[in-house]
């Protein structure tokens, strides 16, 4: 049901460049939003009845999941004369493309590199500073329409264009190092095959490289449930189908081989 929810809840309206159709989300957030709230709910509701000895009905709708996840657009929604008598401005574009829903952050998009994107994002001064230091942006830094976060947010087209002429010089992987060295907010933009291959994601646990007698190795997640004194579970290969058939077989139900050969035959299993 993914695709509807994001299409009624506001999510694919608020997803896309503002001059393209709107979009779905990549991954299907409404899905596993639906689940994590719903696994909250049920944990809290345990804790009441290990507390209290009352039950509760538990109720998790998905569209309701999502709303609170539209947080920016909907400030910059109600803070113009599209949302309340109260705004002050025109209609706000619904599709920011990968700026800041609420058009109130900036830098805070995807940037070109020589070798694909990366994502960077100053939430304050200090991080604009910091990303002034990494790329060498002195000029920028200086720049009267940049001093504030006010007033890049007003001159947004300007400050991408100029640290995209910059970024473009380098490497993703270069920039995010020279980025993080400064603590500012940044990420390479991966493609799949990457991910399955970070080794962060390995050195955690997260992911890891099983032999499967059927597909040969495999890389598979474990939970992101973490619990200080519990293992990641060792994760092994499900047998293939029909393969213990037998062995349960006769373990419930006390059938002998000759019985379990005569099935076989008649195609029973």
């Amino acid at each position: 049901m993914d695709l509807t929810v994001q299409a009624i809840s506001g999510v694919m309206g608020t997803t896309g460049f503002e001059t393209g159709p709107p979009l779905k989300s990549g991954p299907a957030m409404c899905d596993f939003f639906g689940g994590v709230h719903l696994f909250g709910a049920i944990a809290a509701a345990l804790y009441e009845r290990e507390r209290t000895g009352i039950g509760r009905l538990v109720e998790v709708a998905m569209m309701d999941t999502v709303y609170a996840s539209l947080a920016s657009n909907l400030g910059m929604y109600f803070g113009t004369d599209s949302g309340t008598d109260l705004g002050s401005g025109a209609a706000p574009p619904e599709r920011t493309g990968n700026r800041h829903g609420g058009l109130s952050l900036s830098p805070y998009n995807v940037y070109e590199a020589r070798d694909g994107h990366i994502a960077i994002i100053a939430n304050n001064e200090t991080h604009w500073r910091a990303i002034v230091d990494a790329l060498g942006l002195d000029a920028l830094g200086a720049d009267p329409r940049f001093q504030t976060m006010k007033d890049r947010c007003a001159n947004m087209d300007a400050l991408d264009a100029a640290i995209t002429a910059v970024t473009r010089l380098s490497d993703k992987e270069d920039l995010f190092a020279r980025l993080l060295a400064k603590r500012v907010p940044s990420a390479p933009v991966r493609r799949l095959g990457e991910v399955v291959n970070d080794p962060h994601l390995f050195a955690r646990g997260m992911l890891r490289r099983i032999d499967h007698p059927e597909y040969g190795e495999l890389v598979v997640p474990a939970s992101p449930l973490r619990f200080s004194s519990d293992p990641q579970p060792d994760y092994q290969p499900s047998h293939a189908l029909g393969s213990d058939s037998r062995a349960v077989l006769s373990a419930r139900l006390g059938l002998s081989a000759q019985e379990l050969d005569r099935l076989e035959r008649d195609k029973v299993i």
